[in-house]
C-alpha cells in the first residue's frame, strides 16, 4: 500500500522537471556574435576647441537588443565604440569615462553623455505571412553636453531606424549608420555647443 502511494510523487517530480527544463530553453535566445561595427565617412566638420569627459555608463555599456530573426546583439559594444569615433571627430580633446569615475574638474571644459533611450523592434500583428511581415527596427540616443559644474549647455534625441521585411544583421548595421551619421550632424551644427566653446576660449585668452 505505502509503494502504491509513492507513485503519484515519482510522476509529479518527472512532469516539474520537464516543464523546468522547458522552460529554461524557452528563456535563452541566441547571442548573436556581431563584429564591432565602425560608422565611417563622416563628412569634413571643424572640431569644437573644448576637451570634454564623454561619460560612458554601465547601462549604455551593457545594453542588449533582442530581434526574434536575429538573436541577442550586444548592443552597448557598438553604441559605446561609435560614440568615441563621433565624440574624437567632433572636440579637440576627449576623455573616456564610465560615468561614475570622471576625472577632475579642473582638467575638461565639458562632459558630454550619451544615453539609450530604447532600442525596439515593431511588428504588425500576424495577419501577414512570416516572410511578408514588415519590421520596424529602431534605436533612439539622448545625447546631453553640460559644464563642469553640471549646467546643460545642450540636447538632444536621435534616432537610427530600418524598414524591412525580416530583420538581420545588415539591417541593425544599416540603424547604428542612421543613428551615429545623425549624432554627427546634430553635435556638428549644435549652435549652444559654438558659443559655449567661443566663451570658453575668451575666458582663458582673459586669464593670460
Amino acid at each position: 500500500m505505502k509503494a502504491e502511494e509513492a507513485r503519484p510523487v515519482a510522476g509529479i517530480e518527472c512532469v516539474a522537471f520537464l516543464v523546468i527544463a522547458l522552460a529554461s530553453c524557452a528563456t535563452a535566445p541566441p547571442v548573436t556574435n556581431m563584429p564591432q561595427i565602425t560608422v565611417g565617412n563622416y563628412p569634413q566638420s571643424e572640431k569644437f576647441d573644448l576637451k570634454v569627459d564623454l561619460q560612458l555608463s554601465e547601462e549604455l555599456r551593457s545594453a542588449i537588443w533582442h530581434i526574434d530573426t536575429v538573436g541577442v546583439i550586444q548592443l552597448g559594444m557598438q553604441l559605446t565604440h561609435n560614440a568615441e569615433t563621433v565624440a574624437g571627430l567632433l572636440f579637440a580633446d576627449v576623455a573616456v569615462t564610465q560615468g561614475a569615475t570622471a576625472p577632475p574638474m579642473e582638467s575638461v571644459d565639458a562632459i558630454l553623455i550619451p544615453r539609450l533611450i530604447y532600442a525596439e523592434q515593431i511588428s504588425p500583428p500576424l495577419t501577414f505571412s512570416w516572410s511578408q511581415r514588415p519590421v520596424l527596427l529602431t534605436v533612439i540616443l539622448e545625447w546631453t553636453l553640460k559644464s563642469r559644474n553640471g549646467n546643460l549647455i545642450w540636447v538632444d534625441t536621435v534616432e537610427g531606424k530600418s524598414n524591412t521585411a525580416y530583420a538581420s544583421v545588415g539591417d541593425v548595421i544599416r540603424v547604428l549608420d542612421n543613428l551615429f551619421r545623425e549624432s554627427f550632424r546634430s553635435i556638428s551644427s549644435a549652435q549652444a555647443i559654438k558659443e559655449f566653446a567661443t566663451r570658453k576660449r575668451t575666458e582663458q585668452r582673459e586669464r593670460l
